[in-house]
């Protein structure tokens, strides 16, 4: 085989149009999917209901202030009730990094 043959072949992994397709759409592919569907769901059963609502709603990107207000509540019970689930998901294992959640408000003044 020539060198410029071997210059533009495909690389052997992305020779599929399917392969191509998910990498150009940036979705994860449909088995890393199914794994943090379930991983999600598992944590989410280790919550109380409460608990659960505002977890996903954080997953969801919803805001500390939004979460607070659907739920009528302070936000400082917002951030005392992330750091209970970082706690509760944290222990059971089921977290490899300490900020899952809650973390993206840091910057938030308390008050405010």
């Amino acid at each position: 085989m020539h060198r410029q043959d071997a210059a533009h072949r495909q690389p052997t992994h992305l020779h599929h149009r399917a392969d191509l397709d998910v990498l150009a759409s940036g979705e994860p592919p449909f088995e890393t999917r199914l794994v943090a569907a379930d991983t999600l769901s598992a944590l989410l059963a280790l919550l109380d209901p409460g608990s659960a609502s505002i977890a996903i709603l954080r997953q969801e990107g919803c805001k500390l202030a939004d979460i607070a207000a659907r739920l009528g509540v302070a936000k400082r019970t917002i951030r005392r009730r992330l750091k209970a689930i970082r706690t509760i998901w944290e222990s059971s294992g089921g977290l490899s990094r300490p900020e899952p959640i809650g973390r993206g408000d840091a910057h938030v003044q308390k008050g405010g």
